[in-house]
């Protein structure tokens, strides 16, 4: 997913993974070099990336060879 992360003086989006998700908020989590960041967002500023919207779920299910 990408969020904007805002802080005091600017904003910026981050390429991150959400752990937790609720009606208003999702807590993220990114990188920049090797330190790993987690903060909370509103929800609008989550979205998910846009090579994952182009799959669906029975392509993701094919691919995984445990399924077999």
């Amino acid at each position: 997913m990408k969020a904007w992360i805002r802080f005091p003086n600017c904003a910026e989006l981050v390429n991150g993974e959400v752990y937790a998700r609720t009606a208003k908020a999702a807590e993220v989590t990114w990188k920049d070099g090797p330190v790993a960041y987690r903060t909370w967002v509103w929800s609008s500023a989550v979205n998910r990336r846009e090579e994952m919207m182009t799959r669906n779920l029975g392509e993701r299910v094919n691919r995984d060879s445990s399924s077999e």
